[in-house]
């Protein structure tokens, strides 16, 4: 079984945003940034 998805990222690294979509569209639209990604609630380094 093939699965796809697509990212779209517009900006810098650091202040950029982007959007997940999957192929059955559970993530359609989803957002995502640096920052959701590398800290958490209160502004911390995560783990990630």
């Amino acid at each position: 079984m093939d699965r796809t998805a697509n990212a779209v990222w517009k900006g810098s690294f650091k202040e950029g945003k982007g959007t997940l979509e999957t192929q059955s569209g559970t993530l359609k639209g989803t957002p995502y940034s640096a920052k959701m990604r590398f800290e958490d609630e209160s502004g911390k380094s995560g783990t990630n």
